[in-house]
């Protein structure tokens, strides 16, 4: 199946999860709290807008304000 589209998700202990959405760009993701620490997990969307679960993730800090 083609890729048609990404999900990054940032999740956090300490903060909201924040979710956001590409199609083939990418773009900001917005929202985040400054000096929180988050693991960030991008999955892709087939043609049958199926999502996948074994997508690679990062654990990051954001920067202090």
């Amino acid at each position: 199946e083609e890729v048609t589209g990404y999900k990054v998700i940032c999740e956090s202990d300490s903060a909201d999860t924040v979710t956001k959405y590409f199609d083939h760009n990418y773009g900001k993701i917005n929202g985040l709290e400054a000096d929180t620490e988050y693991k960030i997990t991008v999955q892709a969307r087939d043609d049958a807008k199926n999502w996948s679960e074994d997508g690679p993730h990062t654990h990051v800090t954001t920067l202090t304000e």
